[in-house]
């Protein structure tokens, strides 16, 4: 199993196509795969941390988490991030990142 770490500050517009592409994980047959998804919302301004909790009920074989942080500092996020994740075997992910269908499954072999 792993851990994905996605610190975000005022990532709305990007948010919610990142998520989309990690929670539609498959392996290389295409049965959905699935891990804990941790999204640290830093210094926000804007609706990231509302786009996040968004999912928690979407989130199929994946267990999500949102962080909320006052500080906007991505030290800070991945820092916290990493004090939540349950798997030693962890990706940090920037928001505006789009996965393929089998990256993390790739990862994870």
């Amino acid at each position: 199993m792993i851990s994905i770490i996605i610190p975000a500050s005022n990532e709305a517009h990007y948010l919610g196509n990142c998520l989309d592409a990690l929670l539609a994980s498959v392996d290389d047959n295409g049965k959905p795969i699935g891990g804990q998804v941790i999204v640290v919302a830093n210094g926000c301004r804007d609706q990231t941390a509302e786009i996040a909790r968004g999912y928690l009920n979407d989130q199929k074989a994946w267990d999500l988490h949102v962080i909320e942080l006052q500080e906007g500092s991505k030290p800070l996020a991945l820092n916290a991030g990493d004090q939540a994740a349950r798997f030693g075997l962890r990706a940090y992910l920037d928001a505006d990142v789009v996965v393929s269908a089998t990256l993390v499954h790739q990862i994870v072999k």
